[in-house]
């Protein structure tokens, strides 16, 4: 189920804030009770962007079909 908020959340918007977490959780400073947190909300973001990616490929694969 999403929250509120990502169904309307740009791919480039989720992919930094993806980045964000990732520069954050390779710095190795956070405890393990914040490291699962941010690990949790990057797999939403991750998944916030492939589908994003998904839904663009599948406009583009319908738009090139047309030009059949």
């Amino acid at each position: 189920m999403q929250g509120e908020g990502e169904e309307e959340m740009k791919f480039e918007e989720a992919l930094e804030k993806l980045e964000n977490i990732v520069e954050e959780l390779e710095k190795e400073s956070l405890d393990l009770d914040e490291t699962i947190k941010k690990f949790e909300e990057g797999v939403k973001l991750f998944k916030i962007c492939k589908r994003k990616l998904e839904e663009a490929e599948l406009k583009i694969e319908e738009l090139m079909e047309e030009l059949k």
